[in-house]
C-alpha cells in the first residue's frame, strides 16, 4: 500500500466517499460469492482497490482525529480506537464465524457491507469548522515536501524509521501463525482461531493501558522498551511447544505492538503541524501498513532456505538490534518526553 496523500484531505465527506467505496466493494465480493462465479482475479482486483482506497483513506481519517479531539486529549483518541479495532478483532471473528456455519460465506459478506452504512451516516453528522484550505501544488511536490519535513524533524524521523523496522521485520510474524498452530503446536482451526483471539485480547489491553498512560514521560525509552517486549516475545515464541505458552507469549506480542505503535502515532500527529499533518500520517501508514507485505515475502524467501521459525526469529533480532541501535544513534529520541 503507497498512502499519499496530496495536500491534507480532512474533510468527512472525504472519509464517507472512501466508507462507500469499501461497503461497495464488499457488496461486490458478496454477489459473486453468492452467485458462484467468484474467480482468483476478482478477489486480486478488489484487494487493489481496497489497497488503494485505503491509501488515502488512512491517513486523512487519521489526521482527522485531532481536528475532531484537540491535541490535549489526542492520547486517549487513539487509544480509544484502538480499543475498537482491537476489540473488532476479537468479536469480530467469532461473529463472522458463527455466521459463516449458519448461513453460508455470501452473507457474511453481505452484513459486512450494509455495517458501513451506520459509519457513513455518522460522517455526515458531523460538523467540521470552516476554515481555509491551503492551496495546492503538484503531487510530487507535495510528496517531497511531506517528506523533507518528516525526516529533517528531530524526533518525527527516528519515530517513523521505528515503525518501519517493526513493521518490515516483526509483523510478519502473523502470516507464519497458521503454522506455528499446525506444524509446530499440531493444533486444529479452533486452536488457530485461539491463538488468534489470544493476539487480539493482548492488542486490546495494550490499547487500554495507552489509555490509562495518557499523559506519560520519557515516551522515548518507553517506545524502545515496548518494541524490545514486542520483538522478544516474537522470538520466544518462535521456539515455543506448549500451546498454552505460546498463546501467552502472542498475547503479550500484541499487547506491546499496540502499545508502542499507539505510543508513535499519538506523538506523530501532536508534533505535526497543522498544515503537515495529513502528510506526516501518510508516510506513518505507509511505513506500517505498507511494509509488512514486503516483510513477509522476505522471510517467506528466507524461510525456504532455513526453517520458518528460524526466519521469524532472526528478522525479529534483526529488529530488536536496528531498534536500540535508532535509538543509541539518535539524541532526541532518548530526550523524547
Amino acid at each position: 500500500m503507497l498512502a499519499i496523500v496530496h495536500g491534507d484531505l480532512r474533510d468527512a465527506v472525504v472519509l464517507g466517499l472512501f466508507q462507500r467505496l469499501e461497503e461497495q466493494r464488499i457488496g461486490l465480493l458478496a454477489a459473486l460469492v453468492w452467485s458462484g462465479r467468484v474467480q482468483y482475479w476478482h478477489v486480486a482486483v478488489l484487494a487493489a482497490i481496497y489497497g488503494l482506497s485505503r491509501a488515502i483513506d488512512i491517513p486523512a481519517r487519521q489526521s482527522y482525529v485531532t481536528d475532531l479531539v484537540g491535541r490535549s486529549d489526542l492520547p486517549n483518541a487513539v487509544a480509544l480506537n484502538s480499543v475498537i479495532m482491537n476489540g473488532a478483532r476479537i468479536v469480530g471473528p467469532a461473529v463472522a464465524g458463527l455466521l459463516i456455519a449458519a448461513f453460508g460465506v455470501a452473507l457474511a459478506f453481505f452484513l459486512n457491507g450494509v455495517s458501513f452504512l451506520a459509519v457513513i451516516f455518522v460522517l455526515t453528522r458531523i460538523h467540521y469548522p470552516e476554515r481555509d484550505a491551503p492551496s495546492e501544488g503538484k503531487l510530487w511536490f507535495k510528496l517531497k515536501q511531506g517528506f523533507e519535513y518528516v525526516f529533517n524533524h528531530g524526533v518525527m524521523s527516528p519515530l517513523v524509521v521505528l515503525v518501519a523496522i517493526t513493521s518490515l521485520l516483526a509483523i510478519p510474524y502473523l502470516v507464519f501463525v497458521p503454522y506455528f498452530a499446525r506444524d509446530v503446536l499440531h493444533s486444529d482451526e479452533q486452536g488457530l482461531g485461539l491463538l488468534m483471539a489470544c493476539s487480539g485480547v493482548g492488542s486490546f489491553f495494550g490499547a487500554v493501558t495507552i489509555a490509562y498512560l495518557a499523559h506519560l514521560h520519557n515516551r522515548g525509552k518507553f517506545v524502545v522498551r515496548s518494541g524490545t517486549g514486542f520483538f522478544l516475545a516474537i522470538i520466544l515464541f518462535t521456539f515455543s511447544r506448549s500451546f498454552l505458552l505460546s498463546g501467552l507469549l502472542l498475547m503479550a506480542a500484541g499487547y506491546f505492538m499496540v502499545v508502542m505503535v499507539a505510543t508513535i502515532n499519538a506523538r506523530l500527529q501532536h508534533l505535526a503541524d497543522e498544515s503537515m499533518r495529513g502528510r506526516v500520517m501518510s508516510i506513518y501508514s505507509t511505513a506500517f501498513l505498507g511494509l509488512p507485505p514486503l516483510g513477509s515475502l522476505a522471510a517467506g524467501v528466507l524461510a525456504r532456505g532455513i526453517s520458518p521459525a528460524h526466519a521469524i526469529a532472526f528478522m525479529s533480532a534483526c529488529a530488536l538490534v536496528a531498534c536500540w541501535a535508532v535509538f543509541a544513534t539518535s539524541k532526541e529520541l532518548r530526550e523524547l518526553d
